[in-house]
């Protein structure tokens, strides 16, 4: 995931029921769970899909579109430099995963395997870029 709690997930929400909180990642975990209630309850179930979050990074109110963040590039190579400022990275070698665990919420506006900035729609769209494919050498 890009950010903790960012991805595609599923609730479900039973007529006459209280708020649902728990967040099914699989679709057919929340079917089962809307088939399960619907028998014990007698009522209607309903399978919600998470389409769109918003959040609030430190100054700016961003959208989030959580479907492409289902079908994600392999981002496991070592990064070669800072997605912020596009210096070349000479720390110990990070993936994108354990750099955004490390510096959390600082948004990649320059590509880490090529050093290219980044179109500022593109950041825009996806702040801790979740969607870039590494250039495979």
């Amino acid at each position: 995931m890009t950010k903790e709690g960012v991805g595609k997930f599923w609730m479900v929400s039973v007529t006459g029921g209280g708020p649902s909180f728990v967040r099914y990642e699989k679709r057919a975990d929340a079917i089962a769970e809307a088939k399960r209630l619907t028998r014990k309850t007698g009522g209607r179930s309903y399978i919600l899909e998470a389409i769109t979050a918003y959040e609030m990074p430190p100054t700016t109110l961003i959208e989030i579109d959580l479907a492409p963040l289902q079908k994600r590039p392999d981002q496991t190579a070592p990064l070669r430099c800072s997605p912020n400022s596009g210096a070349e990275y000479y720390g110990k070698p990070l993936s994108a995963e354990q750099w955004r665990a490390e510096y959390s919420g600082v948004v990649w506006r320059y590509n880490p395997w090529t050093g290219e900035r980044r179109d500022p729609l593109d950041v825009t769209a996806d702040p801790w870029g979740a969607q870039i494919t590494p250039q495979q050498d």
